[in-house]
């Protein structure tokens, strides 16, 4: 495999380009053939829909409350760093040993609380949001059916670089999933 970052980017960029020239070729022409085509930025309406909005406020004072308790480990820990430089210099070869022992094992234990809170915060995320991405995928399943659209594509990813007139929903998406149940989670 090529190492080089660059060759990756070309190489990514080609796939990407030849992935969205066979959706023109292929799927287009059919989806066309069935009814109209649009695009919806999909990161945009689950950031500013209510549901979106709702999930992410939750998820913000999850996370500051997590981040205020590590934080709060991690300054007892800077504390107690700078207590033994204070230390070392006065103490026994043992004492050192021990003390720095006892240091290095408060580092690591801070270390797994760290990849604790992430893996917490990605399951949280995934709490949140799954019902409302489920909830938005049913919004856009709903629109397409009952507005004639055969093909709705994510606009937020490579896939669609410019959308103009008529084939830009998110705005309509959005008000719809707005309008929509809350979502069951």
């Amino acid at each position: 495999m090529n190492r080089n970052p660059v060759a990756r980017l070309v190489s990514f960029t080609a796939f990407a380009l030849a992935a969205a020239l066979i959706c023109c070729v292929l799927v287009v022409p059919r989806a066309h053939a069935q009814g109209k085509i649009g695009i919806v930025h999909l990161r945009y309406v689950l950031a500013h829909s209510k549901a979106g909005l709702a999930a992410e406020k939750i998820f913000e004072a999850y996370r500051a409350r997590l981040e205020k308790r590590f934080r709060i480990q991690e300054s007892r820990l800077a504390q107690e760093q700078k207590a033994l430089r204070a230390r070392l210099p006065k103490e026994s070869q043992k004492a050192r040993a021990r003390d720095i022992k006892a240091f290095t094992n408060g580092e690591e234990m801070l270390r797994k609380k760290f990849v604790k809170i992430r893996a917490a915060l990605y399951a949280k995320h995934s709490t949140l949001f799954q019902p409302v991405e489920k909830q938005l995928l049913g919004v856009i399943q709903n629109y397409a059916k009952t507005h004639g659209y055969g093909l709705i594509l994510d606009g937020s990813q490579a896939g669609a670089v410019v959308a103009s007139g008529g084939y830009d929903l998110t705005d309509k998406i959005l008000a719809a999933m707005n309008e929509a149940p809350a979502a069951k989670g």
